[in-house]
């Protein structure tokens, strides 16, 4: 049921259409154009391809047609092994982004405690992978279209993360795990655990409009960024699909004195990774893919003196105030893989690819002082210079070296001068290296 190649060589009559027979002399199986003198006759090994629908399993129809609005739940037992299929339609303005409509799927209530969950379209393909565990406990969870809401139990937020959806006939395949799904609707359990499975469906996709929405659950929260905001901020590989979201407060706006870079230098080319800082309302503050090298993000906000890449690479760009100015306030940064789609608002962003397993690590520097953020009173801290590390008024001296040793030796956080780690032998070579060179050069300083 398709039509062939034109450009395989064998359609010598040029109609589009190869015919094979078992006529040794047909037209068109010849090596050449056919002559009286004649080519031989060639053997065509060849195959047949085109779109051969896979019949649908047998399935439980979820009403009414569309589902409505709202929540709706299915419950039936299953037997070990057992694999349960569902049909519903998803209304007229589907689980779309700009549309601000969702649908989402999970198996919360279910006895069975361990369940795994995939959806097809009505032809049988298997849209984006399966879930296992993202509901709470091990329950499974499936997101579509514009986030966010609020998570149950330990289980993560339904944000869309698993992409979009347009109106229109898809199929639920759900089983204890462990459970495999894939195309044309071949799934599997080999499970021995029995009970009830329940599913929930809870969709806008008839156009009611979205609740608010809720925030972000930080994977990593990191409080004011200052001058001790640890740097090398690595976070949990992401998933398929995944987001990993960093909480940060800037208790100084950024200006010409006080500055904030963020830098992505020290990922793995191959991370590439897009990012999007959300303020605390939702809204998009600004997003960036590769400004920096490598197709490597940064950003930069404030200062007025270009500052180097920390990353050390000679080719990486210099932070030059190019993000413009942050005002105080609470912000989320969303690291998503490759290109993101984002709405203004919201706080969403989803990847757009299904790679897993992508490692993140994010550096953050500041000018801004930890004392005027509220937080442990170092001596350096009122300007940041740790090389006059006591904040005297006598500069850069011996007393600087005494005062690190006395903080460093005890621990003291305000030795952890490169802000990595914690208070180690890096922290000494840092601190001498601004110390030689007099603080020219460091911030502060």
């Amino acid at each position: 049921p398709s039509a062939s190649d034109i450009l395989s060589g064998f359609d010598f009559d040029g109609d589009d259409d190869v015919e094979v027979t078992a006529d040794a002399n047909t037209t068109d199986v010849f090596a050449d154009d056919p002559a009286p003198a004649g080519c031989g006759a060639l053997r065509v090994g060849f195959a047949l391809k085109g779109d051969v629908l896979p019949t649908p399993p047998s399935f439980t129809q979820i009403n009414p047609v569309p589902i409505a609005d709202g929540t709706t739940s299915v419950t039936t037992p299953v037997t070990a092994g057992q694999v349960k299929w569902y049909r519903f339609t998803v209304g007229p303005s589907g689980a779309q982004d700009a549309a601000q409509t969702f649908v989402d799927i999970d198996t919360e209530g279910s006895t069975v405690t361990d369940t795994v969950i995939a959806l097809y379209d009505d032809n049988g393909n298997l849209i984006g992978n399966p879930d296992d565990n993202d509901g709470s406990g091990n329950l499974s969870q499936l997101t579509y279209g514009i986030g966010r809401r609020a998570a149950f139990g330990d289980g993560r937020q339904y944000d869309g993360r698993d992409s979009q959806l347009t109106p229109g006939d898809y199929f639920i395949g759900v089983a204890a795990a462990p459970a495999t799904f894939s195309g044309a609707y071949i799934a599997a359990s080999t499970s021995t655990e029995t009970g009830n499975i329940q599913v929930r469906i809870n969709s806008n996709s008839n156009g009611t409009p979205a609740a608010a929405a809720e925030a972000p659950v930080p994977n990593f929260d990191l409080g004011p960024i200052n001058v001790l905001t640890p740097i090398g901020q690595a976070a949990p590989a992401m998933q398929a699909g995944d987001v990993i979201w960093f909480k940060f407060d800037v208790c100084d706006a950024t200006d010409a004195n006080n500055f904030i870079d963020i830098d992505f230098s020290r990922c793995n080319e191959g991370t590439d990774p897009f990012v999007t800082i959300f303020d605390s309302a939702g809204n998009i503050v600004i997003e960036d893919d590769d400004s920096g090298n490598l197709e490597l993000p940064q950003f930069s906000f404030g200062g007025s003196v270009s500052r180097p890449a920390y990353s050390g690479a000679p080719a990486d760009p210099s932070f030059n105030g190019e993000s413009g100015s942050l005002a105080a306030g609470t912000y989320y940064m969303a690291v998503a893989h490759d290109v993101a789609l984002s709405q203004p608002t919201r706080w969403h962003t989803r990847s757009t690819d299904l790679i897993t397993n992508i490692p993140v690590i994010a550096d953050f520097h500041s000018s801004i002082t930890n004392t005027s953020c509220g937080g442990p009173t170092c001596p350096w801290g009122a300007t940041g210079c740790f090389a006059n590390y006591n904040g005297d008024q006598n500069g850069i001296d011996g007393d600087d070296v005494i005062a690190f040793f006395s903080d460093w030796d005890a621990g003291n956080s305000c030795a952890d001068v490169n802000n990595e780690n914690g208070v180690d032998g890096d922290d000494v070579i840092v601190f001498f290296v601004a110390w030689d060179a007099g603080g020219v050069g460091f911030p502060g300083c």
